[in-house]
């Protein structure tokens, strides 16, 4: 929708109203959006390669990684597994395999 089509939309939808309640709120909301400015001036993130490197270390488990990320897996394998198998497949894998040779 163009901004031209939206602002049409908008005022006979704002015609329609008869509340007097809803029109004060539109109109605040309205003038807090004019209040905006326009064009926002934002410094772009600096993008420095050594921003970027990092100390390797030797020796660290999987599992430290993890937990130093405070890793939470958003489901476990037997629930995806289970949700899955109760899917009713229209086709077997290896007909869904032979399409994709």
């Amino acid at each position: 929708m163009t901004i031209e089509a939206q602002k049409i939309d908008l005022a006979s939808r704002l015609f329609a109203i008869d509340n007097q309640v809803a029109i004060d709120l539109i109109e605040k909301a309205m003038e807090e959006a004019e209040a905006v400015p326009l064009k926002v001036e934002v410094e772009p993130p600096s993008l420095k390669l050594e921003d970027a490197i990092v100390e390797i270390r030797e020796g660290v488990t999987l599992d430290e990684i993890m937990e130093e990320q405070n890793y939470k897996p958003i489901a476990k394998y037997k629930d995806i597994k289970k949700i899955a198998d109760s899917i009713e497949w229209e086709h077997s894998l290896e007909e869904l395999l032979e399409v994709l040779d």
